[in-house]
């Protein structure tokens, strides 16, 4: 345009020098020549060409290609690009500008830009570079070549409409040559290939990673498809030119070659895997493992047999399901065993429902796994897509038919807070009963139930349902609360035993008092309400610690009174259990429970049947040993006493005496008895310090701290046998001892014996006889004593 300009300017300079201007004025005169110079001045218009040129010219001066020359990466090619297309608008204003020219500008634009770009990806190994990198690059690439179409549609469009008319628009060529094409179709098939490449190696390496990978094959396998990749790197994969596009065909169709042996391997393996397959659940979990192969021609073909057997089993799945199906939830094990767990009633449907879906998803699964992808498209994939079908569109009708239902009931629901509705209510058991019960609406409980199960199913409450939750929730924590401590208070009152009902009295008393007054209480009440089961919580919270308490405390009581029971018979064994005891009523008293001085006396009454149980035992045993002395082994019996016969002053006397020896055995007798009659009873002091003592006498004061009384308790007829053999004991000790006869011998008379007897021998055969009688009655005994 700039030579086109300057060519112009001459012609027009010799236009109008002297010489050609007289020609063309001769010319003119001369009749004949005058339309010759006519025409030649109208077909030239030099000026109209140099004004037009001039403006082209300012036009293109401007024009930023060498933005995108200079380029070294795609961010400023892009920003070039834009520039540029900016720069086509001011010819899109020039109506005078070819539209030709502008076509065939484009086309060299469009040469440019493949250049640069090409010259950018030629610093990238574009086969061998990670993915990420190779992804950021493709799109960074495919962001200016997608740009570059849109602006030019665009462009071309806007040019389209400037020349409507017919003959302007044959001045529009048909097909525009754009070399940048062939750069966005090369790197699609280079993505195309990668992925491909990239896929069966990650399905090969996945399926042998669960063999052994010491066997060859695997190994092979793997390296094969690595090696067929290889193909691609001895070629310049970006050469576009005829020659270029020969040598990426052929590399294309070398690694088919190489991939399809690949191919032939992995089939038979996987042959080998179904044949061996042990279960149908194994067999799909095959498929599964190969499934993105099946897109292959040749593993697809090869495997149709399997398939045949195993959609076999998938019909008979879904056949079996269409029967499950008919069942309804109302009647099914589900819906019995979601009641036992107190599970919201629609929210178990609907989760019933959804586990229908899910086991015709698995079975769609499952088709996917056997068929491929594309399993709907197979013929008996799309029988059984005509099977499935309708039971989802039904289970999907039915949830929400029965949602819509629910949704409708809740909303007739009347808020029972502005019915002014007591907290309790008297309820009948079946064995005809009474019971209270916290008086709470059914369908606000489960309105709260199903709503956030219902948000987990993936269902949004209506906004007046949510309202009413919200109104509801108000009061279902008190509702909780009052039902919770109902149950514990119930389930704590069935651990109380007589004894801890004595102890557990007022509070017991006090909880009753207070869910008596709970008639007057209502739901709307919120102050009221508030306070009132703080208080019920305070009070059973109260007993369930003074019933841990008493139970625990009960518990060593009566471990106690069973090792008084075991324990060995003397005070001071007695005292140290005693004291036990003891320390428990004292916490009794100190925790402040009820009926102390009645549990206390109760529990004296059962120590002492104990104490003088041990004390029959006792005298039991030693009246034993004390019969059998020297028969049996000493245990009670320890000190002993022995009589000595002595000659004092002429007479025969026992030391010590018999009357020492009775006190002897009574004291022994009687220290059994003290053991437990001296011991000091439990006592109640917080209710005994309120009797007057000076009222009791000394004999009473002791009686009534002391296991006196224990005495009138043991068995009469024991106590009378151990006087008895005390006192037969003493009557043979006495009879033993008895020998003031026989100190007569000490004072007789020998010389009137004899002479009084002479020599009679019969007399004094009798005498003889009567002395031997006598030491052998009163000497002659085995017996100790």
């Amino acid at each position: 345009w700039k030579n086109r300009e300057h060519a112009l300017k001459n012609i027009q300079d010799q236009l109008d020098s002297n010489d050609v201007q007289i020609v063309l004025d001769l010319l003119k005169k001369n009749t004949m020549m005058s339309n010759l110079v006519f025409t030649f001045q109208q077909n030239i218009n030099v000026a109209f060409e140099i004004k037009k040129a001039q403006e082209f010219n300012m036009l293109l001066k401007d024009f930023p290609i060498n933005l995108l020359i200079s380029a070294n990466d795609f961010k400023s090619t892009h920003k070039a690009l834009k520039d540029i297309f900016d720069h086509f608008k001011t010819l899109k204003s020039s109506n005078s500008y070819p539209i030709k020219r502008i076509y065939e500008l484009l086309e060299a634009f469009s040469k440019d830009v493949s250049k640069r770009i090409l010259k950018i990806l030629e610093e990238f190994e574009l086969m061998t570079m990670d993915n990420r990198q190779f992804e950021v690059i493709k799109e960074e690439c495919f962001t200016i070549l997608n740009d570059f179409d849109q602006n030019l549609k665009k462009l071309l469009e806007q040019f389209g409409a400037r020349h409507p008319r017919r003959n302007e628009r044959r001045a529009i060529p048909q097909k525009i040559d754009m070399e940048h094409n062939n750069i966005q179709n090369r790197m699609k098939e280079i993505a195309n290939q990668r992925a491909e490449n990239e896929k069966l190696l990650e399905i090969v390496s996945s399926v042998f990673s669960s063999q052994d990978d010491t066997e060859p094959r695997n190994r092979e396998a793997i390296k094969d498809i690595k090696d067929a990749y290889t193909v691609f790197l001895s070629i310049n994969v970006l050469d576009l030119s005829i020659d270029g596009n020969k040598k990426w065909n052929s590399a294309k169709k070398e690694y088919n070659i190489k991939i399809d042996r690949i191919e032939e391997e992995i089939t038979n393996q996987m042959r080998d895997k179904l044949a061996s397959a042990k279960s149908t659940n194994e067999m799909f979990r095959t498929f599964s493992k190969f499934n993105a192969l099946f897109s292959r021609p040749r593993i697809r073909g090869a495997i149709q047999e399997y398939q045949t057997q195993i959609l076999s089993s998938i019909k008979k799945d879904i056949k079996s399901f269409r029967e499950r199906f008919l069942i309804k939830y109302n009647t099914s094990e589900v819906c019995r065993m979601y009641k036992v767990r107190n599970f919201p009633s629609l929210s178990g449907m609907l989760t019933w429902y959804n586990q229908l879906e899910r086991k015709l998803n698995k079975y769609c699964k499952r088709l996917q796994d056997v068929l491929g992808s594309e399993w709907e498209k197979h013929v008996a994939g799309r029988q059984l897509k005509q099977q499935i079908d309708p039971i989802s569109k039904h289970l999907t009708d039915i949830k929400e038919a029965q949602y819509n239902n629910w949704t409708k009931d809740m909303n007739d629901l009347k808020l029972f807070v502005d019915q002014d509705l007591q907290i309790f209510k008297i309820a009948t058991k079946s064995d005809g009963s009474l019971k209270l019960e916290v008086n709470f609406s059914d369908k606000g409980l489960c309105l709260l139930r199903e709503k956030n199960n219902l948000k987990a199913l993936g269902h949004k409450l209506p906004y007046s349902l949510i309202m009413k939750t919200q109104e509801i929730q108000l009061c279902y924590s008190k509702y909780i609360s009052l039902v919770d401590n109902l149950a514990t208070f119930h389930q704590v009152s069935s651990k109380i035993s007589p004894e801890m009902a004595i102890l557990l009295a007022a509070k017991r008393k006090s909880i009753h008092s207070n869910l008596r007054s709970g008639d007057k209480v209502t739901w709307k009440d919120e102050r009221n309400l508030e306070s009132y089961c703080h208080k019920i919580a305070s009070q059973v919270q109260d007993l369930e610690e003074a019933v841990h308490l008493v139970e625990k405390q009960l518990e060593k009581k009566n471990e106690f009174l069973s090792q008084i029971s075991t324990c060995e018979y003397n005070s001071e064994a007695f005292k140290k259990k005693l004291d036990e005891i003891q320390s428990i009523a004292d916490e009794f008293i100190f925790n402040d429970f009820s009926n102390i001085g009645k549990w206390v006396s109760n529990l004296n009454q059962e120590i002492e049947k104990i104490l003088i149980q041990r004390a029959e035992e006792t005298i039991t045993e030693w009246v034993n040993e004390f019969e059998n002395f020297g028969e049996v082994p000493k245990k009670l019996i320890i000190q002993t006493i022995y009589h000595e016969i002595k000659m004092r002053d002429q007479q025969i006397i026992i030391d010590p005496s018999v009357p020492e020896i009775r006190a002897f055995w009574y004291k022994q007798l009687n220290g059994i008895v003290s053991v437990i009659c001296s011991q000091k009873q439990v006592e109640s002091k917080k209710y005994d310090n309120r009797r007057s003592k000076k009222a009791l006498t000394n004999e009473e004061s002791q009686e009534m701290v002391t296991y006196k009384s224990a005495l009138r308790g043991i068995n009469k007829d024991l106590m009378l046998k151990a006087n008895s053999i005390i006192e037969k004991a003493i009557k043979d000790a006495s009879s033993y001892v008895s020998i003031s006869g026989c100190q007569a011998l000490w004072n007789v008379d020998f010389d009137l014996l004899y002479e009084k007897l002479e020599g009679n021998i019969s007399k004094w055969n009798l005498i003889l006889t009567g002395l031997h009688q006598l030491i052998k009655r009163n000497f002659d005994s085995s017996e100790t004593i």
